[in-house]
């Protein structure tokens, strides 16, 4: 590897330190951590998650598994912004905060996976599907009273 490349490789590699380790000295970087296996795994996750989300229940026309999708990515990103800020200032083990979120996230999509694949019918959204249904309902139901009364109170001023 020539003189760059192993001062690029090096740039790219984050230090972590802990409230343990004398000052200056790197504890672990991103290689060490598994951090490039993490990445590599959830780029199989991910489109088991997308295929998980993308089947709505039976007679929809919602799109919520993209809202769900989008929702589920940026947290993920946000969680893991923050354990990484975490384990950078040694409040917290830096390979718990890394791999405690990626796990979770992993089992989440195999679950949803799994209940796609191998349920008859199985609908890891489904429950959501219906909980938003009936609060559509119940919106549009409260829009209606809401018109009548005005209707109502318009008819009697004039």
């Amino acid at each position: 590897m020539t003189t760059a490349g192993v001062a690029a490789a090096q740039t790219r590699q984050r230090q972590w330190w802990t409230a343990t380790s004398p000052p200056g000295q790197v504890l672990r970087t991103t290689r060490e951590l598994g951090v490039d296996t993490g990445l590599a795994l959830l780029r199989v996750g991910l489109p088991l998650l997308a295929v998980a989300l993308a089947v709505p229940p039976k007679r929809s026309t919602s799109s919520l598994g993209i809202f769900v999708a989008i929702v589920m990515v940026v947290t993920y990103h946000k969680i893991n912004q923050y354990g990484e800020q975490m384990g950078a200032q040694g409040r917290l083990d830096p390979l718990l905060a890394l791999w405690g979120p990626f796990l979770l996230l992993m089992a989440l999509i195999g679950w949803m996976y799994h209940v796609v694949a191998h349920r008859p019918g199985g609908q890891p959204i489904g429950a959501l599907e219906r909980f938003f249904a009936r609060i559509g309902k119940s919106v549009k139901r409260l829009i209606k009273r809401r018109d009548r009364g005005l209707a109502k109170t318009e008819a009697l001023a004039e």
